[in-house]
C-alpha cells in the first residue's frame, strides 16, 4: 500500500477535506453498543463535518493518509495550552479506511502528529483521549 501522509494545521484544513473525513469515520469507525438503547444498538456511528470542524477547535490539526486521491486514515490532534510555557496535545480521533487496517496507517499518521508537536518547545506531553 502506497499511501501519502500530510498534516494540515488550522485555516488551512478545508470544508472538502473535512467533509471527506466526515465520510470515513462515518463509514469506518465502528457501530453504536447495545448500552446505548436499542434504537442506536448495532447502528453505525456518524459525525459531521461541521461536528469534526467544532471539534478541532482553533488548535487543531488533522494528519490524513491517502490513496487514490481518497482519504484512507485520518488522526485529529489540538494542543492544550495551560500556559506559556506548558502546552499538552490530545490525540481526539483515529480512524481508518477497513481496507486498509493492520497496514501502519494510524501507526504512521499519529508519527506524523507526534513529529510535528515535538519540534514546538513548549510541548510537555501527550495524550490518547479517544473511544477506540
Amino acid at each position: 500500500m502506497n499511501a501519502s501522509l500530510e498534516l494540515i494545521t488550522g485555516a488551512a484544513i478545508t470544508d472538502q477535506q473535512l467533509a471527506e473525513c466526515a465520510v470515513l469515520f462515518s463509514n469506518h469507525y465502528g457501530t453504536w453498543s447495545e448500552h446505548v438503547g436499542k434504537a442506536r444498538a448495532g447502528k453505525r456511528i456518524e459525525l459531521s463535518s461541521d461536528k469534526l470542524r467544532a471539534y478541532l477547535g482553533s488548535n487543531g490539526c488533522i494528519a490524513v493518509a491517502t490513496c487514490n486521491k481518497t482519504i484512507i486514515g485520518h488522526v485529529f490532534a489540538t494542543k492544550l495550552i495551560l500556559d506559556d510555557e506548558c502546552v499538552i496535545v490530545w490525540i481526539t480521533q483515529v480512524v481508518t479506511h477497513k481496507d486498509f487496517r493492520q497496514g501502519k496507517v494510524a501507526t504512521r499518521l499519529m508519527r506524523l502528529i507526534v513529529d510535528y508537536f515535538s519540534k514546538m518547545t513548549t510541548i510537555k506531553g501527550f495524550g490518547v483521549c479517544t473511544a477506540n
